[in-house]
């Protein structure tokens, strides 16, 4: 067959260029089965201007060795410079992270220790508890005798008008001389002023006695008589006093919870009044500020020095004022230094 027949089955005109050789169309490339004009040079190299033999990126690229692209960071696999998304030489995350070995962060990076919702730095309701009772069991008489007797001086006026008007009541009823229901007129209109005479009494004993418990904690020996100084702070220690219960009570009076939280949030209150002498608004708003993620640790405290007082009631009520109420007077004190940052200690 004759080139002009094979042009011809083939559909391509022009036909072989002289020389034979099976090239390409016309233009193609030179003898030897290389690629277009301009091509690389032999070797299976890539198009002009390629990398240098050993198939090698292009110009620029990074050094021998497989290595990323230009400006990629120093040999051994590490991220980007600046610790980008790997950080400085050696694997390491973000600025800031700790350097090898697993250590922990510069000290202005990390979080504080400790305290979730229900804990605070170092701070346990049993160890609360086990302090208290340390020292409690530890000196009777120069801790557990002045706090019982301070709360008992404190507890002595309410509970003395309370109960003498009930019982005043009932004789009237019982000769007939009262009717029920003005008898239940006079004991539910009694109540405000019993209330404002234990309001009274509180703010002026409870001065003495939560300075007596802080000293303890403090590691002091106080004399009796500091639990009748709270003439000091007598007037924002009543404040506090009406303004923490009227806040409990509402919030009991709302489905319970919001008293509960708002008790466990004012609940250092009397320490804030003592120790840093500050008014009552101040002093609550404070100890909802200490007080803040630590209160689950409180309800805790709460509910066993509850059962300590339940335990000192069956034990003919000498229990519960005797251990219970000095108990929870130190532990308190106790807590209020933790959350403040002071290590509490026993004398």
């Amino acid at each position: 067959m004759n080139q002009s027949e094979f042009a011809h089955i083939s559909g391509q005109g022009g036909g072989f260029p002289p020389g034979g050789g099976g090239y390409g169309p016309p233009g193609g490339g030179p003898p030897g089965g290389y690629g277009p004009p301009g091509g690389a040079p032999p070797g299976g190299y890539g198009p002009p201007g390629g990398g240098p033999p050993g198939g090698y990126g292009p110009p620029g690229g990074a050094p021998p060795g497989g290595y990323g692209p230009p400006g990629g960071g120093p040999p051994g696999g590490y991220g980007p410079p600046g610790g980008g998304p790997f950080g400085p030489p050696g694997g390491y995350g973000p600025p800031g992270y700790p350097p090898p070995g697993g250590f922990a962060p510069p000290p202005g990076n990390q979080p504080p220790p400790g305290g979730g919702a229900f804990s605070a730095p170092g701070l346990d309701a049993t160890d609360a508890l086990s302090f208290a009772w340390n020292v409690i069991s530890k000196d009777i008489g120069g801790v557990a005798l002045p706090l019982a007797v301070g709360v008992f001086v404190m507890l002595l006026p309410s509970l003395v008008i309370g109960w003498g008007t009930g019982f005043t009541i009932g004789i009237l009823q019982t000769t007939g001389a009262l009717d029920a229901q003005t008898g239940l007129l006079i004991n539910y209109g009694s109540q405000p002023i019993i209330a404002v005479i234990s309001f009274a009494c509180q703010g002026f004993m409870l001065g003495g006695i939560m300075s007596f418990a802080l000293r303890v904690a403090r590691g002091e020996k106080p004399d009796f008589g500091v639990v009748f100084s709270g003439g000091g702070t007598f007037v924002p220690m009543f404040g506090a006093a009406i303004c923490y219960g009227l806040g409990s009570a509402i919030g009991f009076a709302l489905c319970i919870v919001p008293g509960v939280i708002f008790a466990l949030g004012g609940a250092l209150y009397q320490q804030l009044v003592v120790d840093r002498r500050l008014g009552p608004i101040d002093a609550i708003s404070e100890s909802f500020r200490l007080t803040s993620g630590h209160r689950g640790t409180l309800f805790v405290y709460f509910f066993l020095m509850f059962c300590v007082s339940v335990l000192g009631v069956l034990a003919c009520c000498v229990g519960s004022l005797l251990i219970a109420a000095p108990m929870h007077a130190v532990g308190m004190a106790y807590i209020y230094l933790k959350l403040t940052g002071e290590q509490p200690r026993p004398a």
